[in-house]
């Protein structure tokens, strides 16, 4: 099975967002026996080698998560993504890419109270996001100003590591979509399409030397970012009318190209790619939730399908990535924690054991672009080797 070597987690505020569903841990308020009770059943599944966990306000309730996570052996995760989005010190929504710089250096503080936390989990990485896109006349200048904030938690960073005496923490830049949605569907944040991303990846690293920074790559938003280029091409056209036309050869024009992202994208973010998290969209207006959220795999509205997720792991698998995966789906109404990361678990599994199939020996062809899970592939060499007049050549 593909990937099996990576560490598979759960965004643990996500897949329990606490009693009823009510987000209670998304706010870091949980109620203690809900969220002692939702880390044993992610440390009790072999499944799940990590765990993505967010701020807790209670000094108290944090320490007690703390002191059990250490004892389970997971690798731990931070994600500040619930502290920025939920945004409740009502700061520019613009956050660490705001420019206007006390609201900046506000965004930074907050980061750097969540940083202090993450350190204490003894989390191995920091996730966030850039701050929500400001609009195109803006937009160069919000990205020197995101740069600069994460040079800034970097160098916080450092300094808790020597705190702690340890390495610095990964910071990870979780790349979402730029959809403006006035009923706030979607997280509109700066970064952001992957070429942009891997612009602000590459300064970070090689112009300000921090190589513990990366970018977090999400399924879920892979149908929701979109990637502008402008491509030349040349034509012929004709100036006048009638016998005074006059035809012009090669001329060069310039159009705009927008193309929503594909699995293919992952190559390109090879170099600075360190965590990946599967999760679920849904695609159509009209749906209840529309949007960026996280549904469950069995969600009949889902974007992604097996199909989806096997192209997206077979590209991971063939730029030999080595990072962690997190599973990002959470339950919705009457919906349990539980049923929704087994089904989340059975539907990877069927995704990473799909393959292409191409083969052929001698004078015969076998040929599909279709998937087939271990079994099939398994049974069908048997059958084409133990009964080869049954198999039907292909042209």
């Amino acid at each position: 099975m593909i990937l099996s070597e990576n560490i598979i987690s759960v965004v643990h505020f996500m897949a329990f967002p606490g009693r009823q569903n009510t987000d209670s841990m998304l706010r870091g308020e949980p109620d203690e026996r809900y969220l002692m009770n939702s880390l044993k059943i992610i440390a009790d599944d072999p499944y799940f080698k990590g765990i993505e966990v967010t701020r807790i306000k209670d000094p108290a309730l944090r320490k007690k998560a703390i002191d059990f996570l250490s004892k389970t052996g997971m690798t731990i995760f931070f994600g500040a993504q619930p502290v920025q989005l939920l945004n409740e010190e009502k700061y520019d929504p613009a956050d660490i890419s705001s420019i206007n710089e006390l609201e900046r250096k506000n965004a930074v503080d907050r980061l750097k109270r969540a940083l202090e936390e993450a350190y204490q989990f003894g989390a191995v990485s920091f996730a966030f996001i850039s701050g929500r896109d400001q609009g195109p006349d803006v937009r160069e200048t919000a990205k020197l100003a995101l740069i600069r904030s994460i040079v800034e938690l970097a160098e916080y960073s450092r300094s808790l590591a020597k705190e702690f005496k340890r390495e610095p923490i990964r910071l990870v830049l979780e790349m979402f979509d730029r959809i403006n949605d006035p009923r706030g569907r979607f997280a509109n944040q700066l970064i952001g399409p992957t070429f942009e991303a891997i612009e602000v990846a590459r300064r970070i690293r090689d112009e300000y030397e921090i190589p513990e920074f990366g970018l977090l790559y999400d399924l879920s938003h892979m149908y929701l970012l979109r990637n502008y280029y402008i491509r030349k091409k040349k034509v012929d056209i004709k100036i006048g009318e009638d016998e005074n036309v006059q035809e012009i050869k090669n001329v060069v024009v310039e159009e705009e190209i927008e193309e929503p992202e594909a699995p293919v994208v992952l190559q390109y973010l090879m170099p600075y790619l360190v965590h990946v998290h599967i999760g679920n969209c849904v695609l159509d207006p009209n749906d209840p939730r529309y949007g960026d959220s996280h549904a469950s795999f069995a969600y009949p509205g889902g974007a992604m399908k097996v199909r989806d997720v096997a192209n997206f792991v077979k590209a991971l698998h063939e730029m030999g990535y080595k990072g962690p995966i997190g599973f990002e789906i959470r339950p919705y109404d009457r919906e349990g924690s539980v049923p929704v990361l087994q089904h989340a678990k059975a539907f990877f599994d069927d995704a990473r054991t799909w393959q292409d199939v191409i083969y052929g020996i001698g004078g015969f062809k076998f040929a599909t672009r279709e998937y087939f899970p271990e079994w099939a592939f398994y049974r069908l060499t048997d059958i084409r080797i133990n009964h080869p007049e049954i198999a039907i050549e292909e042209l």
